[in-house]
């Protein structure tokens, strides 16, 4: 994947390229669990897509799929500091 004119990566399915573009670990966990949600992808492939376990995998998606996904995934303290004021 290589950056196009204005410095954006090219749109990919490939999780190794996707997590390299994961500055934050909430945006990593979303990312683990976005095909699960958006295209019924099965946890168990995904899981060894991943290098995670499919019970991690059930209680992301089970967290999500519920209001605790919101509270846990929360901006961390580092995200907070790098954005920029409105």
């Amino acid at each position: 994947m290589s950056p196009n004119k204005r410095g954006r990566a090219e749109p990919t399915h490939e999780w190794e390229q996707i997590e390299l573009l994961c500055a934050w670990p909430e945006q990593r966990r979303y990312e683990e669990i976005r095909p699960l949600v958006l295209f019924d992808v099965p946890v168990s492939g995904r899981s060894e897509e991943i290098g995670l376990s499919p019970s991690s995998l059930y209680r992301r998606l089970n967290a999500f799929e519920s209001e605790e996904w919101k509270a846990s995934s929360g901006p961390t303290p580092h995200a907070a500091r790098s954005c920029l004021s409105p």
